[in-house]
């Protein structure tokens, strides 16, 4: 069941289970606009309970250039914990606190890496484009699992059909972990997909520009406080 994790609280799960916002710094869309992303990652750490860890995240940068940026990143923020996106084995060498690895990249590899990364002691996340990926997921390798594209998006092109915020319900009724959406997340959307506590809102562009990000935060705290009425 979902939610039944280990209470202590340095604990990966535990942390998951916390989290309300997963912000992806995407270096590709922040060079593109002009966005400092040290200066961005200090602002989401303003937001302690909400943001507990983020995904760091370029495409289109060199192994090399993305080692750099996140040990700098760790540098100015020791305590900051950072899901790897794709560069497992860089993950696994220094000791990330997740790896997040999409399900193409997932399917290839080969059995001596497979064994190597289900082996990693740290967070695991993947992604899935239907509820049959869902339900095909292992739950014994991952720990969550993107859904998306949720809406339509510039910020990422998958090559998938737009899913729509419908298939949610569906996903939280077959899934014993948390549903991450991906894909075209909004300020104007944004109150579609908060419909339980095991969905965590993901997001590059929304959560990147701090106007949007604020309204966010107001949407996510009027909803906290009307459950509590």
């Amino acid at each position: 069941m979902w939610g039944a994790v280990d209470l202590n609280q340095n604990n990966d799960k535990f942390l998951l289970a916390q989290a309300k916002l997963y912000p992806i710094l995407d270096v590709d869309y922040s060079a593109t606009r002009g966005i400092d992303i040290f200066a961005l990652v200090r602002f989401w750490l303003d937001f302690p309970e909400y943001i507990k860890f983020i995904q760091l995240r370029g495409k289109s940068t060199s192994l090399q250039e993305y080692k750099q940026i996140y040990k700098n990143l760790i540098k100015e923020n020791p305590n900051l914990k950072i899901i790897v996106n794709d560069h497992w084995e860089f993950a696994s060498e220094v000791s990330a606190f997740g790896i997040h690895l999409g399900k193409e990249d997932f399917a290839g590899l080969r059995e001596s890496e497979l064994t190597r990364f289900c082996q990693i002691p740290c967070l695991k996340g993947t992604s899935s484009h239907s509820l049959e990926d869902i339900r095909n997921l292992d739950l014994k390798i991952w720990d969550y699992t993107g859904l998306g594209p949720m809406f339509p998006t510039t910020t990422k092109v998958s090559g998938y059909t737009t899913l729509g915020p419908e298939i949610l319900k569906k996903a939280i009724s077959i899934s014993n972990i948390r549903i991450v959406p991906i894909g075209g997340t909004s300020v104007q959307n944004f109150p579609q997909v908060l419909l339980s506590e095991q969905i965590l809102p993901a997001s590059i562009g929304a959560f990147s520009e701090k106007k949007d990000f604020i309204k966010i935060m107001q949407v996510l705290i009027e909803k906290q406080n009307s459950l509590e009425k």
